[in-house]
């Protein structure tokens, strides 16, 4: 089982989208094909990622063979010995490109968090943002025309799972997994195959200090608007934070026996 550790989801939206976020249940999913050429078009690496939905492999040149056609004929090269020094590929799925995602941040208050005061009568820590966790942070709020609204994860869930109960759509949330992209594949064909779904919660490590926790819907999205589905009120369970500016200011207090830890 994994270790569960205080904390809260986090997510910038832009702010003529805030009302009906909270008061709706609004989720906007974007698709992963528009994420992918967002990145080759225009070099935007923040939003967008042209490995989105990617299996990537590094292979090996000792042990495989690359065959290359040219005008009706075929090149074989086997290894170092013909001059491949390394062979890199990766593709993305047509069916994955048109999955929608929807992106948080998983904050976690003993990792992202300092904390500044304790007070041993009450057994009370108080905890501030980082700030070099904020200066990541503020990388997602577009120059601050989005802004944070802080969300509870469980009463995210809890409300998912009710307007997901019928089973109309095929729904996960899961946290993002960070790959190196030098390292021999970010997935194996055996797990690809087994449950393509996976594929679309990992990502370069590039992107780690995004701490991403995403909501996929694994459907067609379209391309250029994206699908919004509200799920109910989330009232109960998030929080306009109205600016980065006050994300850093805030103060958050919790139990802590430092005699037991």
């Amino acid at each position: 089982m994994e270790e569960v550790r205080p904390g809260f989801l986090l997510k910038y939206i832009e702010k003529k989208y805030v009302s009906d976020f909270i008061s709706k249940g609004t989720l906007h999913f974007s698709s992963l094909g528009y994420f992918i050429d967002l990145e080759n078009t225009t070099g935007d690496n923040v939003i967008g990622d042209k490995s989105e939905g990617a299996r990537s492999v590094n292979a090996d040149p000792e042990n495989t063979t690359l065959t290359i056609s040219f005008d009706g004929k075929e090149y074989e090269f086997r290894g170092k010995a013909d001059g491949v020094l390394g062979i890199s590929y990766e593709f993305t799925d047509k069916t994955v490109r048109e999955w929608g995602v929807l992106s948080m941040c998983n904050m976690d208050l003993f990792r992202d968090f300092e904390e500044v005061s304790y007070d041993k009568l009450t057994k009370t820590a108080k905890f501030k943002l980082k700030k070099s966790v904020g200066e990541e942070l503020y990388r997602l709020s577009d120059g601050g025309n989005r802004v944070p609204i802080l969300i509870d994860a469980n009463g995210l869930i809890k409300t998912m799972d009710t307007a997901f109960k019928n089973g109309k759509h095929n729904v996960r949330m899961k946290n993002v997994s960070y790959y190196a992209e030098d390292g021999k594949e970010n997935i194996s064909l055996e797990e690809y195959k087994k449950d393509p779904a996976n594929i679309v919660f990992l990502k370069r490590n590039i992107y780690e200090y995004q701490r991403e926790t995403r909501i996929a819907l694994l459907e067609p999205v379209p391309y250029e608007q994206g699908l919004n589905m509200s799920i109910g009120s989330l009232e109960k369970a998030a929080v306009d934070l109205q600016s980065h500016e006050k994300l850093m200011s805030m103060e958050f207090f919790v139990k802590v026996d430092k005699e037991e830890s």
